[in-house]
């Protein structure tokens, strides 16, 4: 007598790795929250089937297999960045993408032409940030040096910067081609509207120090 059950428990394995290796579809009933999912997975935009519960393309989907609160996260980070499909026009998803569709100024990626070089060829018309290097927070020179004691309120930038080894030993082969900073022990100047006197300690504040031979 033909047994069909055990018959069609042996054949199920079978037709599972056929459904999956030669026709490319997803049969895993796993629940949605239980399956690994990666983010960073190189692909770009969301499956709106596998948010809906099932896309029968599996790991073949060229979209992200995102659960609902994965992709209603990334969209609320990436809303702060503009859509740079968008910007030439190429962008498909319309109201579904996850990026900005509006020119904010703000919200703009920085040209990296003219912050590279200082120049774009598209000049005005360029539709990326051009940032003026002048505008740009310069670096603290106190900070630099080693201390700043404005700490976190300073409204310089504070750099943290690899020291070369080779120069605190004394000699650098790379000289000032060197990739990692050369500390410097000069004093940095002092801005107009700061008085130099406040940086030296003494009795009062504000004021400097007076050896007791040279008072009166």
């Amino acid at each position: 007598v033909l047994d069909t059950r055990s018959l069609a428990e042996e054949l199920v394995p079978d037709f599972e790795a056929f459904v999956k290796n030669e026709l490319k579809l997803n049969v895993d009933h796993t629940p949605l929250s239980q399956r690994p999912q990666s983010i960073n997975d190189g692909k770009t935009g969301v499956c709106n089937y596998f948010l809906k519960g099932h896309c029968w393309k599996g790991n073949n989907c060229i979209y992200r297999h995102l659960t609902r609160e994965q992709s209603e996260r990334i969209q609320s980070d990436n809303r702060t960045i503009v859509c740079k499909h968008w910007l030439r026009g190429r962008c498909k998803k319309d109201d579904n993408c996850e990026y900005l569709h509006e020119y904010d100024l703000e919200k703009m990626p920085k040209c990296q032409f003219f912050a590279k070089d200082g120049v774009c060829n598209n000049g005005d018309e360029c539709d990326y940030r051009h940032v003026d290097p002048e505008q740009r927070v310069k670096e603290c020179p106190w900070y630099a040096r080693g201390f700043c004691k404005h700490g976190a309120k300073c409204r310089s930038k504070h750099v943290r910067k690899l020291i070369c080894p080779l120069f605190q030993f004394g000699f650098c082969p790379d000289g000032p081609n060197c990739r990692k900073e050369h500390p410097r022990f000069d004093l940095p100047k002092m801005h107009s509207d700061v008085n130099p006197t406040a940086f030296v300690a003494g009795p009062q504040v504000g004021q400097g120090f007076m050896p007791p031979q040279m008072q009166q």
